[in-house]
């Protein structure tokens, strides 16, 4: 797909370069003349040129705009979501934990950053918090969970956790078997990807929003990170009447330069907006 859009924008420029050669030699006698007395020179010129500038037109990019609609302003980019201004939404488990002890919560995800990075000072706030939210939800007990909290809520369940001038969504978004491993279906994603959209249509006042690619770290889900951020965006353009005024930021981790091509991404809303 690469090579393909590489080859396209080639020959693109090519007929560009060329269109506009002839017509400067059709108004200048003495450039065509010049241009006639090096034909072999003039085209290895002109496809260098092409060359070199569809290189800079398919580069692979570290951030892009995605047109969403009139009411909502998308940018995907590589960065720390925690250095972001605006909402923060956070994936975690269906039990809302808040022991960090790399077994409940590993301490390399976004849940375990959050807990250290905002609450490691007063845990109990935290989950006081966390579970004062969570009243208007029912949730399941489950009284043989050893370790972490004993109620689970249904996938997609979200709530809103501030920290002095920090708002986070904190979103239930995988299901933890009875050894603490998560587990999500593609079908379970889809749906947890709907919710939290509403969710933040609803509850983000007009805020800036910053999302990490829901589903891109250990949730289980049987999906390349490509299809996932494809998937994302999808989810966002087909809502109906979405409307976020000051926007909505995908913000991914670095690594997933690895796996992820935006140019890509790019490419498709640019040809079928």
């Amino acid at each position: 797909m690469a090579m393909m859009l590489f080859f396209r924008a080639f020959f693109y420029v090519i007929g560009a370069v060329s269109a506009l050669l002839t017509i400067f030699s059709s108004v200048n006698d003495k450039f065509s003349t010049y241009y006639t007395g090096y034909v072999v020179e003039t085209y290895v010129g002109i496809a260098i040129i092409s060359f070199i500038i569809s290189l800079i037109i398919t580069r692979e990019r570290n951030s892009i705009y995605v047109k969403i609609s009139d009411r909502v302003k998308l940018n995907v980019k590589y960065g720390d979501i925690f250095s972001e201004n605006g909402i923060v939404v956070i994936p975690v488990n269906d039990f809302f934990d808040v022991l960090v002890d790399d077994e409940v919560i590993s301490r390399n995800t976004l849940h375990g950053k959050l807990v250290e990075k905002y609450f490691s000072d007063d845990i109990d706030f935290l989950n006081s918090e966390i579970k004062s939210k969570l009243g208007v939800y029912s949730g399941e007990l489950v009284p043989s969970r050893q370790n972490g909290n004993k109620v689970r809520y249904p996938l997609g369940t979200t709530v809103k956790i501030q920290r002095d001038n920090q708002v986070f969504f904190l979103t239930a978004f995988t299901k933890f078997d009875e050894k603490n491993r998560a587990q999500l279906t593609n079908l379970e994603y889809q749906e947890n990807v709907i919710k939290v959209i509403d969710f933040i249509e609803n509850n983000s006042n007009g805020y800036l929003v910053n999302m990490p690619l829901l589903g891109s770290g250990h949730s289980g889900v049987k999906a390349s990170k490509q299809r996932l951020l494809e998937f994302l965006i999808f989810s966002l353009k087909i809502k109906d009447n979405l409307t976020l005024v000051n926007g909505i930021n995908i913000v991914l981790a670095k690594p997933l330069k690895k796996e992820i091509s935006l140019k890509l991404i790019k490419y498709y809303y640019d040809v079928t907006s």
